[in-house]
C-alpha cells in the first residue's frame, strides 16, 4: 500500500481555536467535542477536499477516566449524519480495569473481546462502512484479536470490500524502545515481505520521531504541537542537519513565565546569534519573537501556529524516509 505518512492535529482545544484549521489540514477530533453545532462541523462542510483527512475519535479513553461509558448507538448514528465529511471514524474500543490502577490479564482480554464486539456491532448491524471504522489493537492485548482483524480484513476484501483501516495504541507507560519491540512484534501481521503496509494503520499518541520513521504509518496524531504552545515554547529546527524538523529536538522557551521547565533552552538565556537564528525561523513561518513571547491567548495562537508548521514541514521530510518495516537484526548483545 503505497503512502507516505501523513500527521493529524489532534487536540480538545480546536473549540477555541478554529482560526487555526487552514494551518492543521489533517485533523482528529473527539465525538464528544462535537456538538451539532460544532463550528469544526461547519468548517470541514465549508471547505470540502477530496484529500483531506479528518478522522473522528469515539472519546472512549476521556469517558472512560470519569468512570463513564460511549453510547455506542448515539455515536454510530453521529458517524452516519457526517460520514461525508469525515474520512473514517475510530470504534468503540474498552479500555480495562480503572483510571489509576494496572488492570489484571483478564481483564485486558475482556476489554479487547467487548471492543471487538462492538466494532461488529457497528459495522454489522449498525451498517457503517467497515474500511472506514478503526478498530484499535492496543498493546498489552493478545495477537490473536490482531488476527481475528486481519482475517476480518481478509474476508473484506474476498467479499468485494476495501482493506480496512485499523490503529495502533502503543502503551502510553512505556518508553520509546518498549513500544518499538511491541510493534516489531505486530509488524509481520500487517506488513507485506517488502515491508510496506497491508492496511493502513493509524498510530495514536505515536510522536517519537525513531518510530515515525521505522514503520510505514498511514496517519499518526499529535496534541505536541498544541501543548508546547500552551506552555510557552516553540519548536525551532536544526538547521546544521541533514533532516532538520525530523532530527531537532530543540524546544525553546519563550514566554516571561516559562522558565526552563518547558523547554531545552530558553530565549532570553541565548546569545544573540542563537537569538537571530530563532527570529529567522519564526519569521519564516508568519511570526515574530514579540508575538510568541505574548502571555495572552494572542500569543499562545501565535506559538501554536508556528508549531503547527514546524509539523507540517516534518511531515514533509518524513515522506522522503523509506519507512518500509525491516525486521530487526538479532543481537548478541
Amino acid at each position: 500500500m503505497d503512502h507516505k505518512s501523513t500527521i493529524l492535529f489532534a487536540t480538545s482545544s480546536f473549540a477555541m481555536q478554529y482560526d487555526l484549521l487552514d494551518y492543521c489540514e489533517n485533523i482528529l477530533e473527539a465525538w464528544p467535542k462535537l456538538p451539532k453545532n460544532s463550528p469544526l462541523l461547519q468548517w470541514l462542510r465549508d471547505n470540502p477536499d477530496p484529500k483531506r483527512l479528518a478522522l473522528c475519535d469515539s472519546g472512549v479513553f476521556s469517558t472512560w477516566t470519569l468512570g463513564e461509558e460511549v453510547d455506542i448507538d448515539a455515536y454510530a448514528e453521529f458517524c452516519h449524519e457526517n460520514i461525508d465529511i469525515f474520512s473514517a471514524m475510530v470504534g468503540c474500543d474498552v479500555i480495562p480495569g480503572e483510571f489509576g490502577r494496572v488492570p489484571t490479564a483478564q481483564e485486558v482480554d475482556t476489554s479487547a473481546a467487548k471492543g471487538w464486539e462492538n466494532y461488529l456491532h457497528m459495522v454489522e448491524d449498525l451498517k457503517l462502512p467497515a474500511h472506514r471504522v478503526i478498530h484499535v489493537f492496543h498493546q498489552g492485548e493478545e495477537i490473536k484479536w490482531l488476527e481475528n482483524l486481519m482475517k476480518y480484513n481478509d474476508d473484506h476484501i474476498k467479499a468485494g470490500g476495501e482493506a480496512l483501516y485499523i490503529g495502533l495504541s502503543p502503551a502510553n507507560d512505556r518508553t520509546t524502545k518498549q513500544k518499538a519491540m511491541w510493534l516489531d512484534q505486530v509488524m509481520p501481521y500487517i506488513t507485506n515481505p517488502d515491508g510496506s503496509a497491508k492496511v493502513r494503520w493509524h498510530g495514536f499518541g505515536v510522536t517519537a520521531v525513531d518510530l515515525l520513521k521505522r514503520y510505514p504509518w498511514f496517519t499518526i496524531d499529535s496534541t505536541s504541537w498544541m501543548r508546547a504552545g500552551a506552555f510557552g515554547a516553540v519548536r525551532v529546527p536544526l538547521l546544521s542537519r541533514k533532516n532538520p524538523y525530523l532530527d531537532s529536538k530543540l524546544i525553546v522557551a519563550v514566554t516571561e513565565a516559562t522558565g526552563y521547565s518547558q523547554g531545552n533552552k530558553h530565549y532570553d538565556k541565548m546569545c544573540i546569534q542563537e537569538q537571530k537564528v530563532v527570529c529567522e525561523y519564526l519569521e519564516s513561518v508568519g511570526v515574530t519573537i514579540e508575538d510568541v513571547k505574548k502571555d495572552e491567548r494572542e500569543g499562545v495562537q501565535a506559538r501554536q501556529s508556528a508549531n503547527v508548521q514546524f509539523w507540517k514541514r516534518m511531515e514533509k521530510e518524513l515522506q522522503t524516509v523509506d519507512n518500509r518495516w525491516k525486521p530487526p537484526q538479532p543481537s548478541f548483545i
